[in-house]
């Protein structure tokens, strides 16, 4: 397989329940994943660009000649048997038209944060726009982190409601972080 598995059926999924749910707006769908939900993520906003409009990518594993060879194997195939090229996000780059946010954790000890380098420089050279986020001390575990949470959050509010957050002062937690 080329792109993230089952993205067509989030898609067919969201749309039967946006049959009967008028609250539901199909021009203004996100989503978000962290290490192979990351992965998942980048590819929902490149190769299905008409309907996934923001996206927020953490700790994605976007390059499976440089991660763990028994993820990629399992699914998309060995290495050798599978052109991991084609399973490379970055092969599109010129189709992101969305807004994505790539954010990755210096100290991953899981994903390297090269992966995500390796997406960014296709989008730079595809001449694509997005927003890119590394923290410092940060390991795999970015998601749970306070700080991206709440950036994670204000970047759905901002780019698909249109406004923001009332106030970043609470983005560090009381006392401060240890």
């Amino acid at each position: 397989m080329e792109s993230a598995v089952t993205l067509e059926d989030h898609i067919a999924a969201i749309r039967q329940m946006a049959a009967n749910r008028p609250y539901m707006d199909l021009d203004r769908v996100g989503i978000y994943g962290s290490s192979g939900g990351g992965f998942a993520t980048a590819h929902a906003l490149i190769d299905f660009p008409d309907f996934f409009k923001v996206g927020v990518a953490s700790a994605g594993n976007h390059e499976q000649r440089a991660y763990l060879s028994t993820w990629g194997g399992i699914y998309h195939g060995p290495f050798g048997e599978v052109d991991y090229d084609k399973v490379f996000a970055g092969r599109n780059a010129e189709m992101l038209q969305g807004r994505l946010l790539l954010a990755h954790g210096e100290l991953d000890d899981n994903v390297h944060p090269a992966g995500t380098m390796r997406l960014v420089d296709a989008l730079i050279k595809a001449g694509k726009q997005f927003d890119m986020l590394i923290m410092p001390n940060v390991h795999h575990g970015i998601s749970g982190d306070p700080y991206f949470q709440r950036r994670l959050q204000n970047y759905f509010i901002r780019h698909l409601r249109g406004a923001d957050l009332p106030s970043d002062s609470d983005l560090v937690p009381a006392g401060g972080y240890e």
